[in-house]
């Protein structure tokens, strides 16, 4: 006679093995989602994140967010925490500097999650370096000479 959990035993297993399965090609991103994850990443990220290493300018944050290479590198990072993660504010009255709500709409969501994990095992990308001002830029000479001015120490001497 067979015993009665031996009989939800099988069951049990095949039913763990397909959720395993499905779970890990879930983590897959479909190659359209990432083109279209990309787009928005260089669009709604680069101010912050360094999401490709040919993104046209760096962060504008002095010491940027982490990239998105090292973000989708983090243990545990799979397609939900980062869906919930983009839905949600992370910065507060006490920290004012963790990432914002970026208010994405619902449909924005999977093709940027998409991009994120398709970041994995990637290098890590670096903010492109800023070109300054070529010397013969008119505006560039001002800003030059202006800054070798000393400081007004009134507001009389402010010109």
């Amino acid at each position: 006679m067979v015993h009665p959990l031996r009989r939800l035993a099988a069951p049990a297993a095949t039913a763990a093995v397909l959720t395993v399965s499905t779970a890990c090609y879930a983590q897959v991103p479909p190659e359209s989602n990432v083109a279209v994850g990309r787009t928005l990443a260089l669009q709604l990220c680069t101010p912050c994140h360094v999401v490709a290493a040919d993104q046209p300018a760096p962060p504008i944050l002095r010491n940027p967010a982490p990239s998105f290479a090292s973000v989708a590198g983090r243990p545990g990072v799979t397609a939900e925490a980062l869906r919930q993660f983009l839905l949600t504010t992370h910065a507060t009255v006490g920290t004012p500097l963790n990432m914002p709500n970026p208010e994405l709409v619902e449909y924005q969501v999977p093709p940027l999650v998409s991009y994120i994990l398709s970041q994995r095992n990637q290098p890590a990308a670096h903010a492109p370096a800023v070109q300054p001002a070529p010397p013969t830029d008119d505006v560039y000479k001002r800003v030059l000479e202006r800054s070798r001015e000393p400081e007004p120490r009134s507001l009389d001497e402010v010109k």
